[in-house]
């Protein structure tokens, strides 16, 4: 009972953080166009608006680190593929959870200093030019999203050692396919290639 009920927490908590990484994402690049058009026109008119730099400013913080966790979890990160394609696929697994765990400890490394640099702006009271905010306020997405990150890459290293297919992440299989389908399918490209 316990069990399902830890699977069941897992899945509400996964759902939250994918519908606030899509809002984050998705409504943060549509107000950061509007707010760059109004300034572009503002400037056009000759006034230009320097509270919407640092709205702009918060905003590429926002969509920058909190992409590097959709990122993450959609498996629309760069990976060097030429190296895997050389593999079979239990040497394939091994290296997608090796670079999995090397990535997951450095994501959660850089939101460890992240999250010191934030706390130690937190202390020092500095605020924005215009607006005069607090600066930590733009800063405190660099742990969140270094930290989400790392989760994701935490739960690819759960997936792949649970499953006996390889994915790049919890939620993207890998797209390599098998050899033999590969080798017929190589062969069926060469006699419709001859066949031209």
């Amino acid at each position: 009972m316990k069990i399902r009920e830890i699977s069941l927490f897992q899945k509400k908590a996964n759902d939250f953080f994918y519908n606030f990484e899509l809002i984050v994402l998705s409504s943060n690049i549509i107000i950061l166009s509007i707010l760059m058009f109004a300034n572009v026109l503002g400037r056009f008119m000759g006034h230009s608006i320097t509270w919407l730099e640092e709205i702009a400013q918060l905003q590429i913080f926002m969509i920058t680190f909190i992409g590097i966790s959709y990122g993450a979890r959609k498996a629309r990160h760069i990976r060097m593929g030429a190296i895997l394609e050389l593999l079979n696929k239990k040497l394939k697994k091994v290296m997608v959870i090796i670079t999995s765990i090397g990535t997951m400890l450095v994501l959660f490394y850089l939101g460890y200093h992240a999250m010191k640099y934030t706390l130690n702006v937190m202390k020092s009271m500095r605020m924005t030019p215009s607006l005069l905010w607090p600066y930590w306020v733009f800063l405190i997405w660099a742990p969140i999203g270094f930290g989400l990150g790392g989760i994701q890459y935490l739960r690819t290293i759960i997936k792949n050692i649970k499953d006996p297919e390889i994915w790049w992440s919890a939620e993207e299989k890998s797209e390599y396919i098998d050899d033999d389908i590969e080798a017929n399918e190589i062969e069926n490209s060469k006699n419709n290639f001859n066949n031209i």
